[in-house]
């Protein structure tokens, strides 16, 4: 049995990943354990790329639509004490790679370790590498996420970057996984919350404000949250620019800064209302105070 490493890569992948390799090459120096579940046809170039990674490691995993199931199969194949998980179009650059050996060498403490995602124009902070235990699990069939019950180490300067090549394919897959999701329980916000994003990204925004604002009711959480916040701001933006209905959304948006005002993006989409609405003297004030907050983070919304 080969010695074992310190940390692995778990990946799950299909054919059709044009930066596959790249993923794989950016984390080689980390010397890892390539644990990957592969869901495409193995005929394509990609399951290849997979066995020269992973000879012994590369498992079928039968596509059910269901992220979660993917990510705890491959889990429970990893032999190495610490995991890292990423995406075949995420890559790690040199100086990351760096700071996570220094982390690794430096015996970390606790059970999850959150890094620095960029996707796009969006970042947050999400838990990327995690202790190999059988007590971690990763929940929901799309938009998968593991429930952690300490708070996660943050490392922002760890930073992982995902490429968004097709992002049309990606919405309509999770779509209509979340919509059968939906249909076998109507009730659960996190269903709302993840297809209301999926239909504002793929320009549907008619049934994003739907579940937008199924998500605010059926979410129980009270007082200043994340998700809510960020949903609010969602149902805003598309009274401004879908419905053209702006004093709706500066309802919406002043009575969540009358309960958080450090939001740098809601300040900015007031003054976009304001521009809408001709009032161009009040639109300056408010992108005044969005530059004075800085810049706000959706921290902990996936």
């Amino acid at each position: 049995m080969n010695e074992k490493k310190k940390v692995a890569i778990n990946i799950i992948t299909t054919h059709n990943e044009p930066l596959l390799k790249k993923c794989l090459e950016s984390v080689s120096e980390l010397n890892p354990e390539y644990v990957i579940g592969y869901t495409g046809d193995i005929s394509k170039p990609e399951y290849e790329i997979c066995k020269k990674y992973a000879p012994n490691s590369t498992y079928i995993f039968k596509w059910n639509d269901n992220f979660s199931d993917a990510r705890n199969f491959i889990r429970e194949k990893t032999e190495s004490p610490w995991i890292i998980w990423i995406d075949s179009d995420e890559l790690i650059k040199q100086d990351s790679i760096n700071r996570i050996c220094e982390l690794l060498d430096s015996k970390p403490k606790g059970l999850y370790h959150k890094f620095r995602l960029i996707h796009g124009s969006t970042t947050m902070g999400q838990i990327r590498m995690f202790y190999n235990t059988k007590k971690i699990k990763w929940s929901y069939p799309v938009h998968e996420r593991i429930l952690f019950d300490t708070l996660p180490k943050d490392h922002y300067d760890i930073e992982i970057i995902h490429h968004v090549h097709n992002v049309l394919r990606s919405s309509d897959r999770n779509i209509r996984i979340l919509k059968k999701s939906i249909e076998k329980d109507e009730t659960n916000p996190e269903f709302h919350f993840y297809i209301a994003i999926e239909y504002h990204l793929c320009g549907k925004q008619m049934k994003a404000l739907l579940h937008a604002e199924k998500f605010l009711y059926f979410y129980s959480i009270d007082g200043i949250d994340i998700r809510k916040m960020y949903m609010r701001y969602l149902i805003a933006w598309i009274n401004v620019f879908h419905m053209g209905n702006q004093q709706k959304a500066i309802e919406i948006l002043l009575a969540q800064l009358i309960m958080n005002c450090n939001i740098a993006e809601f300040w900015c989409l007031l003054g976009d209302s304001y521009i809408k609405l001709g009032k161009f003297d009040t639109a300056k004030q408010f992108y005044k105070n969005a530059i004075s907050m800085g810049e706000f983070k959706y921290d902990n919304m996936c």
